[in-house]
């Protein structure tokens, strides 16, 4: 495996918000690329397992394993009634509170037909040769829509055994986002069981933990016990939001972004009772991922937090603790649209790109 040494810049700011433009800083980082893996038909998500392995998530329902000692192993699931069309698919894979005893991951995916389709959460064993046992359906969406966009689908463990879904709009669907019986543009929380939280914001809407989501993407929990969520905007108007039970994040009422046409959305860039967001990218970057680095071997990057572009062809990283959010793009050289980024366990930055020949590549510290 060839490694390549490279010297890159943080550059690139975007405003947040209505707050003034923080200064444009660069930084050299010095770090080692490698390819983990190539030739990856639509890959969805990444998983790290606590041995070192790590378990790719194909659009098509195919897990991709990769040993510690770079064997590949591969394993096409069998999903009741996947719909692998448009941006559906195999979306996301998690580990369960339970992984080190039985090997329990939970997943999300999109089922239906083209005119009857949602988001479905199933459970099962992961086995070292990458297939999965004990298949079965933990939750899945009341709505259906005939739309083949805008399902969220990303996962986040809680304590207690309960979990937040992302859930979009469906795009033509939009106005059910303000609609607390509906779960489309929705963040949703249950547990394992597939029941509701028994400390429901809403108990008209026992599933419901947030609403007035667009396409709700990247999804982490912080140290102090934030959780961060971003989602896709239409024309501009991409936010990072600090998630909070019961609030109202304001799509469609409140948007920075206008319609693909051009046409206004919204008259409102704030509105009372509903959310500001703490980044807002107009243009849009389309953020697809998120990761908060919590090592030390790129220092400049500890405490920071990454995010993955489609549109942008970018990595990020948002420092937090500065007002406004400071942003920097981290290894400009590679310009190709990213599906997802995640934190090994000894420092090392994993990025998942985008599209039907995509690859895994590491980025290390040379230190």
């Amino acid at each position: 495996m060839r490694i390549v040494v490279l010297f890159a810049a943080f550059l690139f700011l975007y405003s947040v918000g209505a707050a003034p433009q923080a200064e444009v800083t660069e930084q050299p980082l010095p770090f080692t690329q490698s390819l983990v893996v190539d030739k990856l038909a639509y890959p969805k998500a990444i998983l790290s397992l606590q041995d070192g392995r790590w378990v790719i998530a194909l659009r098509d329902g195919e897990l991709v394993c990769v040993d510690t000692d770079s064997t590949i192993k591969t394993h096409k699931l069998t999903l009741p009634d996947l719909y692998a069309q448009g941006q559906g698919g195999l979306l996301d894979i998690e580990l369960s509170s339970d992984f080190l005893s039985r090997g329990q991951v939970l997943m999300t995916y999109s089922k239906g037909t083209k005119s009857n389709n949602g988001i479905a959460v199933v459970k099962g064993n992961l086995h070292k040769d990458c297939s999965i046992s004990a298949l079965e359906t933990v939750f899945a969406v009341s709505d259906d829509k005939d739309t083949p966009v805008h399902y969220g689908g990303k996962l986040l463990p809680l304590a207690d055994n309960e979990w937040l879904v992302t859930i979009g709009d469906g795009f033509d669907y939009r106005e059910k986002a303000q609609v607390l019986t509906s779960q489309l543009g929705k963040v949703l929380r249950f547990n394992e069981a597939g029941q509701p939280s028994a400390t429901p914001p809403f108990p008209q809407a026992p599933y419901v933990y947030s609403y007035g989501h667009r396409n709700p993407q990247g999804i982490i929990s912080l140290p102090s016990g934030k959780i961060l969520l971003h989602e896709h905007g239409p024309d501009g108007g991409d936010e990072v939001n600090v998630l909070r039970a019961g609030a109202n994040y304001g799509w469609p009422v409140v948007t920075l972004g206008t319609d693909y046409s051009g046409a206004s959305i919204s008259p409102f860039k704030h509105y009372k009772g509903m959310v500001n967001p703490i980044v807002d990218w107009t243009p849009s970057i389309a953020p697809s991922s998120m990761a908060y680095y919590h090592s030390d071997s790129f220092g400049a990057l500890t405490g920071k937090v990454l995010v993955t572009a489609l549109k942008a062809k970018a990595l990020y990283s948002l420092d937090l603790s500065a007002s406004p959010v400071v942003q920097r793009r981290v290894f400009p050289h590679l310009n190709e649209r990213l599906r997802d980024v995640a934190v090994g366990q000894n420092g090392s930055i994993y990025i998942l790109t985008d599209g039907n020949d995509a690859s895994l590549i590491r980025f290390s510290s040379p230190m």
